[in-house]
């Protein structure tokens, strides 16, 4: 043994000399290894050496290989796990954004708070966003369909932001129900941008612009009714993240009537001075409107004309905004929907500059109705001539002293005087204002006065004064004010009177007053009757309550004890407890809170009786509260809840429930604190279950596929969220997916049974948020979102559950494959059907065989997607249009044109029936002549004395729809736009030019295909063209050489 242990002794000895005579190797520590000095390895940016290094050899490694082996990779906020597996970037939480140079920050010595100030940068709160839409009809919603006449209605539509908030970029979408088309411009305020999308729509944005508190953006535009209905139009602007989606949209209504049977009646009567001197103003006085119980004029126009060039009208004109100067002899006004009762009374006043005969006309008009006029002759005596004896008269009037009551006579007193000269007659003029619901009854004396409805006009002769009352009564409530027009000798006075006419309410019997309070004996005076009328026990009393509710509550478990993993079943029972008959408990609503460890299924819940099929509701945030509304209970009824729940594990033992309700008493607004009442405790006990031999390998998939994965901006995105178990069921599942930003709208599509989904809001950004008690077979969420910005966008989803019945989470998230969005070629498509839209893009259009143009407002031009619109062919009222399917209301054919005379015929034409000069078709007797009716013409007998003015220099002419048809000493050429225009002969090209298009040629030329100005001519019978967009160049090439062809006729003398 001795020995053995010397033998080893030397042995060690022996091996450490020949140690210390081997040369040394590199190591983390000494790179030189053998060599001179000790450099130790040099770890690269994001690197640290590691603290065993001086023991580590690398004498065979190079590269990469020595750099693990002496080195740990430092967590940066690009990559927290370090030396670690995968490489997870630091989650920086919503309205934080990564830093630019986070690769390089190492994080791995900070605290949690220092590592989010270390990776992110804290983004600006956005300002909360709330935009309040709002829509406005201009003068009167209603009309009457005229005989050819289309009706016209003004919309105005104002953005503003609420209080305290801002909206950034707005988008306003405007639409109208079929019946309505748009007609003109649309005006856009702070630079908007409006793009008609259809006949019947259009969009408005607002790119990089804001609306703040206190700013308005307005939209105004013109409609035109195409038929007689109610028809809606609707604006809305819906931002993401706005606040308050009740405001967000504006709805008006308009009404257009059906023209009554038979023409309208015309009314007009003119009152001035006989002689007058030059130099001073005189004064005429013309009322104008429909006799009573006449059909209404669609669109009623009075002409006042002065026969001598020495007399003007003097400016301001009444009514400005209806009645334009024509030229200084002639005033022109046009009302829409003229009722009756809406008697027009207005004073021109007119200057004369030398002595003569001076005729002043007045002429009322309507279409399909007889013109009446009215004229006064006036002397025009010299500034030399001895001055001309003028009255001066007055006229004073008064009303009812107090407020009168809705179908109470009232009467106002008028009386005319004359305070110097003299005076034989007087003309007193005095109409209801229009809207009011003020009718005239009577006039005392009666002799001298004509009374209408809606209209007083005396006649009264001296001596003077004259006092005339005239009765009346109201039937709107409201404050009017009532104006009168005295006249004589060509001066006129005026005075007014105020009537209030008060409507009793059940809120207010008499003006000022209190609330109807005659109830009787076991009623009482119901505060949410106060707009009700009449005032009377009947519609002012409701049932006065005669006790207070008298509710219970009880609560039951169906098991006391159950496992982690089973169902347990609540039931709750609400009676009202019998009291007097008449007792009702109202608004009774059950809240409960059930205790964490059980999860109400959010699909599993039954009331009876049934009071609807949303009577249960669960929190969005905490799905464990619910509340279920059971309406009004009658004394001695029950109602009853049950609700199933899932044991999910999060907590263990015994877990104790109570329900509560509350009610409203009868007749109260306010919930009544003797309704609230507390159930007994119901108790169950969970308990873990057994274990299993077999261990639960249950795991939950997510999959977040959009479609499609490549649109284009302002398109729909449909996104399905798929969650899988494998190996078992899932419990106690909560889902997260944030909706990128640039992304907007997003909007439940499909919630599969058994969850509860919704989306929620916080600092902009929406996340879709779903609850699920199991999931035991595969289930898929659909939502759908709109592309708002061009860029490749990604979603993320995080799913929280516990696999089988587990006590223990489970956390997986998910990021979908990137969607592109792009911004599209977008026009104006022709779609196969001949619908024709605007702001599509071009390979949408042509992928589904349809005809595009990059022009957006391709469909409004009367040159694309047209064809020829017959209304009454072969009848009396056969009308022929060039215009779009969608606008047409008879029968349409892209491959003709209005100039094919074969294509709605037109037979023989009657007395007063609208015509064409180039193809008369009146009846023996009769010759197709202008009318002056907005240009049109029709059969009249030759002796008919009204003629209309030729356009001059830019007016309409020709075919073209609107204005006179003959142009004075100009060229009736195809304008730019493609109608007639009246041209100065000297600009026009002559035949031969070289064209360029429309607009250059002079009379009875076009610009032909060659480029040059050639004679125009219209082959048109039976011409027929392709079904394509080469078809539709021909065509219109065609229109516009028979337009240049009969436009000609209408061309000036030479």
């Amino acid at each position: 043994m001795v020995w053995t242990l010397l033998l080893f002794g030397c042995w060690l000895l022996a091996e450490q000399a020949v140690l210390e005579q081997a040369p040394q190797g590199p190591t983390c520590a000494d790179t030189n290894g053998a060599g001179t000095g000790t450099p130790s390895f040099g770890c690269p940016d994001g690197w640290a050496p590691k603290p065993s290094g001086g023991s580590i050899s690398i004498q065979f490694l190079t590269g990469d290989a020595r750099r693990d082996a002496c080195c740990n990779q430092v967590p940066t906020c690009a990559d927290t796990n370090g030396a670690g597996a995968g490489t997870a970037a630091y989650p920086c939480p919503v309205n934080w954004a990564p830093k630019a140079s986070w690769g390089s920050i190492t994080i791995g010595s900070l605290s949690e708070a220092a590592q989010l100030n270390a990776c992110c940068d804290q983004l600006a709160i956005p300002e909360p966003t709330d935009v309040i839409v709002a829509k406005t009809v201009v003068s009167s919603s209603t009309a009457v369909l005229g005989i050819g006449d289309q009706p016209t209605f003004s919309f105005v539509v104002r953005l503003t932001a609420a209080a305290g908030t801002i909206v950034r970029n707005p988008v306003l979408l405007d639409t109208m129900s079929d019946g309505l088309v748009f007609q003109g411009q649309i005006g856009a305020s702070h630079g908007g941008e409006c793009t008609r999308r259809s006949d019947r729509a259009f969009s408005c944005s607002w790119t990089g612009v804001t609306i703040g508190p206190g700013d308005e953006f307005e939209v105004s535009y013109t409609a035109v009714a195409t038929k007689a209905g109610t028809f809606t139009n609707t604006a809305e602007c819906r931002p993401a993240g706005d606040l308050d989606s009740t405001n967000n949209e504006a709805v008006v209504t308009v009404t257009v009537m059906a023209p009554p049977p038979g023409p309208p009646v015309l009314d007009v009567t003119k009152a001035g001075p006989t002689t007058a001197k030059v130099g001073d103003p005189i004064t005429y006085v013309v009322t104008a409107g429909v006799a009573a119980g006449s059909p209404p004029a669609a669109v009623l126009v009075l002409e006042e004309v002065l026969d001598s060039n020495v007399a003007e009208f003097v400016r301001p004109l009444p009514e400005p905004d209806n009645c334009k100067l024509q030229n200084p002899q002639k005033v022109r006004c046009t009302w829409s929907n003229v009722q009756p009762a809406d008697v027009k009374v207005l004073r021109f006043t007119v200057t004369a500059t030398a002595a003569g005969a001076l005729t002043n006309t007045a002429r009322v008009s309507t279409i399909g109705a007889t013109p009446k006029e009215a004229e006064v002759r006036t002397t025009l005596q010299p500034e030399t001539a001895p001055p001309i004896p003028t009255p001066t008269i007055a006229l004073v009037k008064t009303g009812p002293r107090q407020v009168v009551n809705a179908g109470e006579e009232f009467a106002f007193v008028l009386t005319a005087r004359v305070t110097s000269g003299s005076a034989a007659s007087m003309i007193l003029t005095d109409p209801m204002p229009a809207g009011s619901g003020l009718r005239l009854i009577k006039s005392t004396p009666q002799s001298p006065c004509v009374i209408t409805d809606k209209l007083a006009k005396c006649t009264l002769s001296g001596p003077f004064p004259r006092t005339i009352v005239l009765t009346a009564v109201g039937e709107v409530p409201g404050e009017f004010t009532n104006t009168a027009v005295l006249t004589a000798g060509g001066v006129s006075a005026s005075a007014e009177a105020n009537v209030t006419v008060f409507v009793e309410t059940c809120g207010e019997v008499t003006p000022g007053g209190v609330p109807f309070s005659r109830c009787p004996r076991g009623f009482e005076y119901n505060p949410s009757f106060a707009g009700r009328t009449p005032a009377n026990r009947v519609t002012c009393c409701a049932i006065a309550a005669q006790s207070a509710p008298d509710l219970s509550i009880t609560k039951a478990v169906d098991a006391a004890a159950v496992r982690v993993g089973e169902d347990v079943v609540f039931t709750i029972q609400v009676k009202h407890n019998a009291g007097l008959q008449d007792t009702l408990a109202q608004n009774v609503v059950v809240t409960d809170t059930l205790p964490v460890g059980l999860r109400p299924y959010a699909d599993s819940w039954s009331v009876t009786p049934s009071v609807g099929e949303d009577a249960c509701t669960f929190n969005a945030n905490n799905p464990r509260v619910f509340s279920c509304a059971l309406g009004s209970i009658p004394a001695g009824e029950t109602r009853t809840i049950t609700i199933r729940c899932l044991a999910d594990g999060s907590r263990l033992g015994a877990l104790r429930n109570v329900a509560r309700v509350g009610c409203n008493k009868a007749g109260q607004a306010a919930a009544d604190p003797t309704c609230n009442k507390r159930s007994n405790p119901a108790i169950v006990r969970v308990t873990r279950p057994p274990p299993s031999s077999t261990p639960c390998v249950a795991a939950l998939t997510v999959d977040l596929s959009p479609a499609p994965k490549r649109a284009a901006k302002g398109s729909l995105i449909v996104w399905d969220l798929t969650l899988t178990p494998i190996r078992g069921a899932a419990t106690s599942v909560d889902v997260a997916n944030p909706v990128p930003i640039t992304l907007s709208d997003p909007t439940l599509i499909r919630t599969p049974s058994g969850g509860n989904c919704s989306f929620s809001q916080a600092n902009g950004q929406s996340t879709l948020q779903c609850s699920f008690a199991k999931i035991d077979k595969p289930v898929v969420v659909r939502y759908r979102t709109r592309a708002n910005v061009a860029a490749a966008i990604s979603s993320a989803v995080e799913v929280k559950y516990k696999p089988c019945t587990s006590v223990e989470s489970v956390v997986t998230t998910r990021n979908n494959n990137n969607v592109v969005i792009w911004t599209p070629i977008i026009g104006s498509c022709c779609d196969k059907d001949f619908g024709c839209t605007a702001g599509v893009a071009r390979g949408l259009c042509t992928s589904r065989g349809g005809t595009w143009s990059k022009d957006m407002t391709a469909c409004f031009t009367g040159q694309f997607c047209t064809g020829a619109c017959c209304s009454g062919g072969g009848s009396l009222t056969a009308q022929c249009l060039t215009t779009t399917k969608a606008a047409c209301t008879g029968n349409w054919d892209p491959t003709t044109s209005c100039f094919n005379q074969e294509y709605c015929p037109r037979p023989c034409l009657d007395k007063c029936q609208e015509c064409s000069k180039r193809n008369d078709t009146c009846c023996p007797g009769f010759t197709c002549q202008n009318s002056g009716r907005y240009g049109k013409t029709y059969c009249l007998p030759n002796y008919v004395p009204y003629k209309p003015l030729c356009s001059g220099a830019g007016g309409v002419c020709g075919l073209a729809a609107g204005g006179n048809k003959c142009c004075k000493g100009l060229d009736c050429i195809v304008g730019a736009e493609g109608n007639g225009v009246c041209t100065p002969r000297e600009i026009c090209k002559p035949r031969g030019s070289v064209c360029g298009g429309l607009g250059e040629c002079g009379s009875s030329l076009f610009c032909a295909p060659n480029g040059k100005c050639q004679p125009a001519r219209c082959r048109s019978q039976g011409k027929k063209f392709q079904k394509s967009a080469a078809g539709q160049r021909q065509k219109n090439s065609f229109h516009h050489e028979c337009q240049a062809f009969f436009n000609a006729v209408s061309s000036g003398a030479l």
